[in-house]
């Protein structure tokens, strides 16, 4: 892991690889985040002299940070791959932005040039897409982003962050969207969690094109004086808002054309696959992978470890996705032809002897690839709610499987 001979950019590279084959003539979405990884658990064998260490978000904790962008079919909502990784860490004596007088600093730089930098990386990984949306949360609405990432083939669709100034009106967007008549109601289903009920939520959807004008903390005449995008409101009626809840609100900046209330409609359901990014996260350091709790001595083993992670992480994510046989994905997306043979020759010895303890898929299907991936990790082989196996049975089958299939490796080459 800190052998210096290997270069982490040619890991990343192997993962870029595999992503454009399985999103060559796709329409695709490429989702981009932004996560910590902290190791203060270990700080006392990690030393703050090593350049590829950091302090984190409270900027007293010790570890670095991970911005990926994952790919997923526009179509099936499934994870197809990761199309750019970057990991960075701060320096212990970073100056405030206060002194640096952040506002005013070239975009290139500052952190927040990742947004752009990682989406121009997809984009070149992508090149045998069909169309690429880039999609981002609040922090990605960055005017140079609006400037530079569209093109012919690429889209934006990103959470609007603040009540942007319009070039040609007095009022600002948000007061401008909210003017705007109603172009219809929609019922959509809303997941609950600790502050939020789950609901059946009746929105009234705006929608309208604007002249985002340049930002006025950005005097530079490169700059346009305004970009030309369309905006929407998704807005939650009060007659469906629990007691003591806001109501939901998403203001969303795109630059797919928005004819009708279905166009702005399809824009909100695509934003709302963020969530995969969110479970990526949540695989990679909660969910059975717990890369933070790694116990390497430098930075660079721990940043390695993490992209190897990544890549297992999105493997788990994509078995799970297919368990239910609800993807027309061939196995061929996620395992190498080898892989398959072995897990051909290994399908007998975890089918039991019914028909209900046989692998009910395809050969041709994912998710014949994950039944046998879980039937490793302890699945009982049995469906129904809450019996379905997750990210850390597929995590544990994995392990198996790769041991075995090492095991096997060696076997064959020793007596072809």
């Amino acid at each position: 892991m800190s052998n210096p001979r290997i270069e982490n950019e040619r890991i990343k590279q192997a993962f870029y690889a595999k992503c454009r084959e399985n999103a060559k003539g796709k329409r695709v979405l490429a989702i981009q985040d932004t996560t910590e990884i902290n190791h203060q658990k270990h700080a006392g064998r990690l030393s703050q002299d090593d350049a590829e260490l950091g302090p984190v978000g409270n900027n007293q904790d010790v570890g670095f940070f991970l911005h990926p962008v994952l790919v997923v079919d526009e179509g099936t909502c499934f994870p197809v791959g990761l199309a750019s990784i970057h990991d960075w860490n701060r320096d212990w004596d970073k100056i405030p932005k206060e002194e640096r007088n952040y506002k005013k600093q070239a975009i290139e730089e500052k952190e927040s040039y990742r947004w752009i930098s990682s989406a121009e990386q997809a984009k070149t990984v992508l090149e045998e897409a069909q169309h690429i949306t880039v999609i981002g949360d609040r922090e990605s609405d960055i005017y140079e982003e609006w400037v530079e990432v569209p093109d012919a083939r690429c889209d934006l669709l990103i959470r609007c962050s603040r009540n942007r100034r319009l070039h040609d009106r007095e009022e600002n967007l948000f007061e401008h969207l909210a003017s705007r008549p109603s172009s219809g109601e929609r019922t959509i289903e809303v997941g609950g969690n600790k502050k939020r009920e789950k609901r059946q939520a009746k929105v009234e959807i705006r929608y309208g094109r604007v002249k985002i004008a340049r930002p006025l903390s950005r005097p530079d005449p490169r700059l346009p004086a305004y970009v030309e995008i369309h905006a929407i409101e998704i807005r939650e009626k009060e007659e469906s808002v629990p007691d003591g809840e806001e109501p939901i609100l998403w203001r969303l900046l795109t630059t797919h054309e928005i004819t009708d209330v279905e166009d702005a409609q399809t824009c909100a359901r695509w934003y709302s696959y963020r969530w995969w990014i969110e479970e990526l996260f949540r695989v990679l350091k909660r969910q059975g992978l717990n890369v933070e709790d790694a116990q390497y001595e430098s930075g660079l083993a721990l940043k390695r470890l993490t992209l190897m992670a990544m890549q297992a992480a999105l493997q788990i994510m994509q078995l799970v996705a297919a368990r239910e046989g609800n993807y027309e994905i061939a196995p061929e997306a996620v395992f190498e032809e080898d892989e398959l043979t072995y897990q051909e020759r290994l399908l007998p010895h975890v089918e039991g002897k019914t028909s209900k303890q046989k692998n009910p898929y395809p050969r041709t299907n994912l998710a014949w690839s994950a039944w046998i991936i879980a039937r490793l990790g302890g699945w009982k082989g049995s469906s129904g709610k809450g019996k379905l196996p997750g990210p850390i049975t597929m995590k544990r089958g994995l392990e198996i499987f790769f041991q075995q299939y090492m095991g096997w490796q060696i076997a064959i080459s020793s007596d072809p």
